[in-house]
């Protein structure tokens, strides 16, 4: 199975925003209808869509849900959705309103209890952790703060509550234009057997190129795409490109 691009939707008072680097600061409005965005990227290719609700993930609870709704009753592909989701709760509502799978960030090393029983309930192919890491030491509370917990332990106990699937992200280069950092990804890939989808630095065709060795699940691309510096088609068709050459 080819790596799958999954195109970045950041939704902040409704609209659709270009997130900065640091994750905190609010970039620049792309649209104000964020459906007009999901729908750009499925009519270009996308398999896809990583939808993220930056309001939820700052005040723990959903706050664009309206719009996440619009989102998934107007595009036919996959939709995965993070921010806010702090319980057994959240993820219902969202799986009723037809939300492929879910992702728990923080959540994940604080309230273990919620991973056991979401697995338990909705199943591990509906359950994300997403693992937001610099220097390999986990990040929590949105990523302002870091843990002395370690990324590829952490994916490790995440396995053995029945995860399957980890997003991992690199600070140090997640919004910035300098490279994919793949060792960490490539650690968890390999050495637990996890599906991993990256987000970090992608910017070059060359940077997807690096992944389509791996056992890899996905890359997650947000401001090379909006600022143009890839084509979503493009980028698809090297990760086709390979898994045709194998």
């Amino acid at each position: 199975m080819a790596v799958r691009i999954y195109p970045a939707i950041h939704i902040s008072g409704g609209r659709c925003i270009n997130e900065l680097p640091d994750g905190i600061t609010r970039g620049r409005i792309l649209t104000s209808q964020p459906l007009e965005m999901a729908r750009r990227w499925q009519d270009q290719g996308a398999e896809c869509l990583h939808v993220v609700d930056l309001d939820g993930a700052d005040s723990g609870t959903s706050v664009n849900g309206t719009v996440i709704r619009e989102i998934l009753e107007n595009v036919h592909i996959p939709v995965q959705v993070g921010g806010g989701i702090r319980s057994i709760k959240d993820i219902d509502q969202y799986m009723n309103i037809g939300v492929h799978r879910v992702v728990i960030g923080t959540q994940a090393i604080e309230n273990p209890v919620l991973i056991k029983e979401a697995v338990h309930l909705f199943g591990s192919d509906k359950i994300l952790v997403s693992i937001d890491a610099k220097d390999g030491l986990i990040a929590t509370e949105g990523r302002k703060k870091f843990s002395h917990y370690n990324a590829t332990t952490v994916a490790s106990n995440m396995k053995a509550m029945g995860i399957e699937s980890v997003i991992y992200t690199d600070i140090l280069r997640r919004g910035l234009y300098n490279g994919a950092g793949i060792m960490q990804a490539r650690e968890i890939a390999q050495k637990l057997h996890m599906k991993v989808i990256y987000s970090g630095g992608i910017v070059t065709l060359k940077d997807i190129e690096a992944f389509t060795d791996m056992p890899m699940e996905g890359i997650i691309i947000g401001r090379a795409l909006y600022e143009s510096r890839l084509k979503l088609s493009e980028a698809i068709e090297v990760c086709r490109w390979h898994e045709r050459s194998i």
